[in-house]
């Protein structure tokens, strides 16, 4: 089987349900209302309703097809994590349609513990396998003197529910602590920057 064979010869995996989603379903109406749209440019959002406009030609049971090949990447993550395939969490946001960056982590987070993965794993996809995975755990993945001191500060324990990590209480960089309202405000920038 795939996933015993990835497993046993170290090959990573990045489900990226989102892209998966946003390009399978990318007519859902939760897609354009998204407020996180609000940092793309106006460009970017007609490219994007663009290719809305384009799967209303699909008919339903083309729809059907994409919506339960969606359902599968689910299935394959799950089936991947349980045969301990490495895995990261990542959102292909190069412009992928209604994936917005930054933002589309955090969905990611969302669709992958639907998916059935477990919040350790989750926590440990984003962190200590990134830091494997750029062969960097000397400086990077845990919290230990003499690591690069770079943290994301969290209101609850991530390790008891994925949806804790959606509650920033601030962030440490490059040795500078920036709290959630600092943070917000930067964000408001940002989206103040697009035309």
């Amino acid at each position: 089987m795939l996933a015993e064979h990835f497993a046993a010869d170290g090959t990573w995996h990045v489900p990226t349900l989102i892209r998966q989603k946003t390009s399978k379903l990318c007519d859902d109406p939760g897609f354009a209302a998204d407020p996180d749209l609000r940092y793309m440019t106006p460009a970017t959002r007609k490219t994007w309703n663009g290719v809305v406009k384009r799967f209303a030609k699909f008919t339903p049971p083309q729809w059907a097809v994409l919506a339960a090949s969606h359902r599968l990447e689910y299935d394959l993550a799950r089936i991947f994590d349980a045969a301990g395939v490495r895995m990261l969490v990542g959102t292909d946001s190069s412009g992928a349609v209604w994936v917005v960056p930054g933002a589309a982590l955090h969905d990611e987070i969302d669709l992958l513990a639907e998916a059935g993965i477990a919040p350790l794993r989750l926590l440990q996809m984003l962190t200590l396998n990134a830091a494997e995975f750029l062969d960097a755990t000397d400086t990077m993945g845990t919290v230990a003197p003499g690591r690069t001191a770079d943290l994301v500060l969290l209101d609850a324990n991530p390790v008891t529910d994925a949806a804790h990590l959606h509650g920033i209480a601030g962030v440490v960089r490059a040795g500078s602590y920036y709290p959630a309202e600092r943070l917000a405000a930067m964000k408001d920038r940002v989206a103040g920057a697009v035309p």
